[in-house]
């Protein structure tokens, strides 16, 4: 057992991981099995073998992809992102906003770390290009809104402005 832990962690340890960019949104959401190494393949296909063949199979294959991420981030804690758990704390963070949340996950091997969740999402917010049509018809409509404007003490009056962007279908507006 020992010696086959030793070939998978060599093995983890030998692959080329690419740290620069972070993955894509098609990264995230395909089953990532490139970025797990063959040894590690193999071992899961074993463990995890059911009557069914493992290549037909797909909720298997799925569990040992969602297995493997795990090992190899923490065999290499620094030099590897995994696209399933960072996809995993996008959607926690998405979803429940809890920094608590997601620190006890990672801890725990399931999700990206915090910190690397935000800033996974600045830098999708500074590298977001906005995508306009050459040829659309943009419209921008602003209003405002007032409450409470004249209390008696002159507290607890509340304004807000807030504003859309109407893009119309290319064909509904010749410009």
């Amino acid at each position: 057992m020992e010696t086959a832990a030793r070939i998978i962690r060599q093995e983890i340890r030998s692959q080329i991981y690419d740290c620069s960019t972070y993955p894509t949104v098609e990264q995230i959401s395909s089953g990532n099995e490139d970025l797990i190494p063959t040894v590690l393949q193999r071992f899961l296909k074993v463990v995890l073998q059911t009557r069914k063949p493992f290549d037909e199979d797909t909720a298997t294959k799925r569990k040992a992809i969602t297995i493997a991420h795990p090992i190899v981030a923490a065999a290499r804690s620094r030099s590897f992102v995994s696209p399933l758990q960072l996809g995993v704390a996008i959607t926690l963070h998405r979803r429940y906003g809890s920094r608590l949340l997601l620190d006890l996950l990672f801890r725990l091997g399931v999700c990206a770390a915090y910190s690397e969740t935000i800033r996974f999402e600045a830098a999708v917010a500074q590298n977001a290009e906005p995508s306009v049509d050459k040829d659309a018809f943009v419209q921008f409509v602003f209003d405002n809104a007032d409450h409470n404007v004249r209390p008696l003490d002159g507290h607890g009056t509340f304004h807000a402005m807030g504003g859309i962007r109407c893009i119309p279908p290319s064909n509904a507006v010749q410009a």
